[in-house]
């Protein structure tokens, strides 16, 4: 199915590799936000999505907001991230980081 701005090639093109582009970074990040009033948790979900490094993010119950799988060069590009995402457009109260040693599984066939 076609969706609007997109073309059948969107729909099927996925890099799987991310260290032969060049961004072998992978960090899972628990957000906790501060003020849960929806206007500023839509906020907090427009920066995530229009920020190219956040490949998934997860809107969750529990004791975080959201969870956010991230792809970058290196910890340097990810420092200059959080300072953006987390630090400087607010609303933030804490975050957890945890970065990816290795990929045991990170897709399979969903069980019917």
């Amino acid at each position: 199915m076609l969706h609007a701005g997109k073309t059948r090639l969107d729909d099927f093109m996925t890099i799987s590799n991310e260290r032969a582009v060049g961004r072998p970074q992978t960090v899972i990040v628990e957000v906790t936000a501060k003020n849960g009033k929806l206007d500023l948790l839509d906020g907090m979900k427009r920066r995530f999505l229009n920020s190219p490094q956040v490949q998934q993010c997860y809107h969750v119950t529990g004791e975080a907001d959201f969870i956010l799988i991230i792809n970058t060069r290196d910890m340097d590009e990810y420092t200059s991230l959080t300072r953006q995402l987390f630090f400087k457009e607010g609303n933030v109260r804490s975050f957890r980081t945890c970065v990816m040693m290795e990929e045991v599984k990170s897709a399979g066939p969903i069980p019917l």
